[in-house]
């Protein structure tokens, strides 16, 4: 088990983007992320990871309940907006 803080650059429907300065994970290792802005934490898959350190990770949301769902809607607004107007 490691542990990085990293940062987010992009939040979407289905997962994250972030920029992970050390310790890259692998392209399918299963990673917990936590948003302590958000007071989120969830459970993905490294989807692809490029040799800048920048990892997609997507948030496997089937069987998920309904809270959970509209709850990570709701950060996806919340980050777009953040970017709009930051």
């Amino acid at each position: 088990m490691r542990f990085a803080l990293v940062s987010c650059l992009d939040v979407s429907e289905s997962g994250m983007r972030l920029q992970v300065p050390t310790s890259v994970p692998h392209r399918g290792a299963l990673v917990h992320v936590r948003v302590l802005e958000w007071s989120i934490a969830e459970r993905g898959i490294v989807r692809y990871v490029t040799p800048r350190g920048i990892v997609g990770v997507e948030f496997p949301f089937e069987g998920a309940a309904m809270d959970q769902i509209e709850r990570w809607r709701k950060i996806v607004r919340a980050a777009g907006d953040r970017s709009e107007h930051g």
